[in-house]
């Protein structure tokens, strides 16, 4: 049964299925190079308004082209941004943004230090709650004091670990 089933038949014969570019390049330069296809098939396939269109192809190539060159005419220089002055800006800010995230946590490192103080031992939770945040942020915060060596921390693990003042 398989062999009955009609094959799908390529009509013309010279033009390979797949094609080869865009659709438009492919159609303009293999239709001249293909004898056996007459012009008369492939103008009676298209309608009647495009066919004394002349150059379709390049019309609308033209209109875009023109039209964005109307709309770069237009932009003002004030938005327009030399590649030189880009980083450096970003630069600023970014140096800026740093200065203040590190400010901030100085503020928390010493906020833990000062509790520390008072209290004399200090545990991760008791961290969370004075600075209101995660575990995971209590514990860095914890760490990099302990790397600074202005903290020491008493235990391995679990409940048994707090942190006092490195006399």
């Amino acid at each position: 049964m398989p062999d009955d089933l009609p094959q799908p038949a390529n009509p013309q014969p010279d033009i390979p299925a797949e094609p080869t570019g865009t659709p438009d390049a492919t159609a303009s330069s293999e239709t001249p190079a293909s004898p056996e296809v007459s012009s008369d098939t492939e103008t009676s396939e298209m309608p009647s308004n495009l066919e004394a269109q002349p150059g379709p192809i390049s019309e609308p190539t033209g209109a875009v082209s023109g039209q964005v060159a109307a709309s770069e005419a237009v932009t003002p220089p004030s938005e327009q941004s030399s590649p030189a002055q880009s980083p450096s800006v970003i630069g600023q800010l970014l140096a800026k943004a740093r200065d203040a995230i590190f400010s901030r946590k100085q503020k928390k490192l010493e906020k833990i230090l000062n509790f520390v103080a008072l209290k004399k031992k200090v545990t991760n939770e008791d961290v969370c709650k004075l600075l209101r945040a995660s575990r995971a942020s209590a514990f860095r915060y914890l760490n990099d004091l302990e790397k600074q060596g202005r903290l020491r921390q008493v235990g391995k693990t679990g409940h048994e670990v707090y942190y006092e003042l490195v006399s």
